[in-house]
C-alpha cells in the first residue's frame, strides 16, 4: 500500500468521523495544536480552541490535498495557526469596537484594565507624533488593532481616499517625529562626551 492510498483512507475516515481518525486526531495531531495554541498565549482556552480546530478540519477536509500523513498534519496545523491568529486578532478588536461607539465609550473605559508598560509607551508616542486626533485614531485602527483601510472607512464612516491619505500623513508625521528623537539623543550624547574630555 502506498502512502497516498493510506493518506486517502484517513482524509475519507476523517470525512466520516470514524472512530480511528478521531484515534489519529487525539494521538497525532493534538499535541501539535496545543502547542500553537500555546504559543499563541492562548492557553486559557485550549480545549475550546482544539474543538473548534477539529470542527474546521471536519468542515475543509474537502479541500485537502494530502498526500500523506505528514502533509495532512501540516495542513491541520496550518488551519491550527490560522484559527489562533483569527482569535488573537478579534480579542484585539473587541475593545476598539466598543471605543467608538458613544453610548458605550464611559463603559468601555471603565472596564478595561490597566495598560501594560509597551501599550502606554506606544499611546504617549502617538500623543506627541500626531496632534490631529483623527490621523492618530486611523494609525492605531491600521497598525494596533489590524483593520485594513477599507474596514476603518467603513468604521469611521470615511472614504477610502480621506483614510489613506490620513495614513500616509500619519507616517510621516511618526517618521519626522522619530528622527527628531534620534537626533536630540544624539546631540545630548554627543554633548555628554564632549563634557567627559
Amino acid at each position: 500500500m502506498n502512502r497516498t492510498s493510506e493518506s486517502e483512507k484517513l482524509i475519507l475516515k476523517i470525512k466520516q468521523h470514524d472512530s480511528e481518525a478521531n484515534d489519529f486526531l487525539e494521538a497525532k495531531i493534538k499535541s501539535s495544536v496545543l502547542r500553537i495554541i500555546r504559543n499563541h498565549r492562548l492557553g486559557y482556552q485550549e480545549e475550546d480552541l482544539w474543538q473548534e480546530i477539529r470542527t474546521q478540519v471536519w468542515k475543509k477536509i474537502d479541500t485537502c490535498l494530502a498526500d500523506s500523513e505528514d502533509s495532512l498534519k501540516n495542513w491541520i496545523r496550518s488551519i491550527a495557526y490560522h484559527h489562533c491568529r483569527n482569535v488573537l486578532r478579534s480579542e484585539k478588536r473587541a475593545p476598539i469596537l466598543l471605543q467608538y461607539c458613544s453610548e458605550t465609550e464611559d463603559a468601555t473605559y471603565a472596564r478595561t484594565a490597566e495598560p501594560d508598560l509597551a501599550e502606554q509607551e506606544l499611546k504617549k508616542t502617538l500623543d506627541r507624533a500626531l496632534k490631529n486626533k483623527f490621523e492618530r485614531t486611523v494609525i492605531e485602527l491600521r497598525y494596533v488593532y489590524d483593520y485594513t483601510p477599507t474596514e476603518i472607512a467603513a468604521k469611521l464612516q470615511k472614504s477610502i481616499n480621506t483614510v489613506n491619505t490620513s495614513l500616509l500623513r500619519a507616517k510621516k508625521h511618526l517618521r519626522n517625529y522619530i528622527l527628531d528623537m534620534h537626533q536630540q539623543r544624539e546631540q545630548i550624547l554627543l554633548h555628554k562626551e564632549r563634557q567627559r574630555v
